[in-house]
C-alpha cells in the first residue's frame, strides 16, 4: 500500500481511483513532514518559532487574570475554599504514586490562617471531610485524661502531647463503597485510608494549622470515646451511638 502505484478498494460510495491520483490537487511543497519536534519536550525546536513566545505570553496573562480573580473574590472564596480545592486535587492515582503524608506542617502565616470559634471550626472540618470522603467526624481534647491514658509510654499519644496538639479529629470512613452510593462526596472506604489521610493533611495545613497524623489503630477507640462509631474489618461496631 505504501508504493505510489498501489491500488486499493474504496467503499462503494467512493469513486474508485488510483492511490497515487488524489481527487483534489495538493500543493506538496507546502506540506511539512511530521516530526517529534512538535512535542512539548522539544517545543523550543518547533519550526514556527513564533508560537513559543505567544504561548508564554498567554500563560503569563492567564496567571495574572487568575490572581486578579482571586483578589476580587477573596471575601467570597476565602482560605477555606483554597484548602478544600487543594485537598480535593488528590485522587487515588495521585496518592498511590507518592507518600501518604499523614503528617504535615503549614507554611501559612499566623496572620493569614483561618480563625474562628470552636463551633465554626467543627462545622468547617465536618463539611470538608464529608466532601472529601469521611462523612462522620468527631473531636476530642488532647488533654482528655481518657486519651492520655489510652496509650503507653513512647506512643503516638505522647508524641501528640509533646507536639502541643490541642485537638484530636476522629474521621470515620465508610466500610463499603455501596454504602455511599446515594450520598454526597467521594465514596471512599477503609482501603483508601492513605488517600484520605493525605486529604486531611492538605486541608488542615492549607487552613494554617499543623497536622500530626499517624496510624489508624487508635481511631476506633477515639471514635467510641467521642460518641461516634467505627466499623472494624469483622463488621462489628462497638459504639455508644449504636449500643
Amino acid at each position: 500500500m505504501s508504493a505510489p502505484q498501489a491500488n486499493f478498494k474504496h467503499a462503494w460510495y467512493v469513486k474508485s481511483r488510483d492511490a497515487f491520483n488524489p481527487s483534489a490537487d495538493v500543493d506538496w511543497d507546502q506540506i511539512k513532514p511530521w516530526g517529534r519536534t512538535a512535542e512539548w519536550s522539544n517545543f523550543q525546536k518547533i519550526q514556527n518559532a513564533d508560537l513559543l513566545p505567544g504561548f508564554l505570553d498567554n500563560q503569563k496573562n492567564l496567571q495574572a487574570l487568575k490572581a486578579q480573580w482571586r483578589t476580587e473574590q477573596k471575601e467570597r472564596y476565602d482560605i477555606k475554599f483554597d484548602a478544600l480545592s487543594g485537598a480535593a486535587n488528590f485522587w487515588a492515582s495521585s496518592a498511590s504514586s507518592g507518600t501518604p503524608a499523614a503528617t504535615g506542617f503549614t507554611d501559612v502565616s499566623a496572620a493569614e490562617r483561618w480563625t474562628g470559634t470552636p463551633e465554626e471550626a467543627a462545622r468547617i472540618v465536618r463539611a470538608a471531610f464529608s466532601y472529601l470522603g469521611m462523612p462522620e467526624v468527631h473531636f476530642l481534647s488532647a488533654q482528655d485524661q481518657r486519651v492520655i491514658n489510652l496509650g503507653s509510654s513512647s506512643t503516638l499519644t505522647d508524641t501528640q502531647l509533646q507536639a502541643n496538639v490541642k485537638s484530636i479529629i476522629v474521621a470515620v470512613v465508610r466500610k463499603d463503597i455501596t454504602i455511599g452510593r446515594n450520598s454526597t462526596g467521594d465514596p471512599y472506604g477503609y482501603s483508601h485510608r492513605n488517600l484520605l489521610q493525605r486529604r486531611q493533611t492538605e486541608f488542615l495545613t492549607r487552613l494554617g494549622y499543623n497536622c500530626v497524623g499517624g496510624v489508624s489503630g487508635p481511631n476506633a477507640a477515639y471514635a467510641a470515646l467521642a460518641g461516634g462509631s467505627e466499623l472494624s474489618r469483622l463488621d462489628h461496631s462497638v459504639s455508644p451511638k449504636y449500643g
